[in-house]
């Protein structure tokens, strides 16, 4: 009965096995960046590439364009780099980049590398820098400032011809001023005149009384 058992076992385990080995070969594409471009990569294009390869298991880098200052140049889809890179380098533009998770299956397998052990997941930042016979699209960044100098410059004028308005209102306020109050003061010929200082009444009668005594004091004399 067991030994009945044992072949139907193995068929239902044999698809889940089948299963997670697919997902331990499969490649992992992250788009960290891209652009639009009339003419994507393709198998056949010589193209040059920066990139910085590190190991899954412990972060390690063991190499990197970047560090040299040179992209390396090969043909993508000819079997001159590992099969990640020419599948994970397909239909990119000029300046997008990609970090691949490459499977030992499709970098290094059980052979290793150098610095590379053997059966390692590598990870790779890549950026495509260009194509060979394909002339980079040139991207025109139009600056907000410059959308619209005709406008800044009609408010300009508008502001010096506000400016100009208000001191002419001004002056022609302060002359009107000036002609009401000459009109005002030659008008009635009394209102820019001192006023007359009138005099008190009683000083007027102590006026008399002195004056009567020195009148007296002289007819003595």
């Amino acid at each position: 009965m067991h030994a009945s058992l044992l072949p139907l076992l193995l068929s239902l385990l044999l698809p889940l096995t089948t299963a997670a080995a697919a997902a331990e070969s499969e490649l992992l594409i992250d788009r960290t960046l891209t652009h639009k471009c009339a003419r994507a990569t393709k198998n056949g294009d010589t193209i040059n590439a920066h990139y910085r390869g590190t190991l899954q298991a412990t972060g390690k880098e063991f190499d990197a364009s970047y560090n040299r200052g040179q992209p390396l140049n090969f043909m993508l889809g000819a079997g001159r780099v590992i099969k990640g890179w020419d599948l994970g380098l397909l239909d990119m533009c000029p300046g997008d980049k990609r970090t691949l998770t490459i499977p030992p299956e499709l970098g290094y397998g059980s052979r290793g590398m150098g610095p590379i052990p053997a059966n390692s997941v590598l990870v790779f930042e890549t950026e495509l820098v260009s194509i060979a016979g394909v002339e980079v699209e040139p991207k025109v960044v139009v600056p907000k400032e410059s959308l619209a100098p005709k406008e800044e410059k009609v408010e300009d004028v508008k502001t010096a011809d506000a400016y100009m308005a208000e001191a002419e209102k001004a002056f022609e306020e302060k002359v009107l001023k000036e002609k009401e109050s000459a009109a005002a003061a030659g008008g009635t010929g009394t209102e820019a005149e001192e006023p007359v200082q009138q005099e008190n009444p009683q000083e007027e009668v102590v006026k008399e009384k002195k004056a009567e005594g020195t009148e007296g004091v002289k007819e003595e004399l």
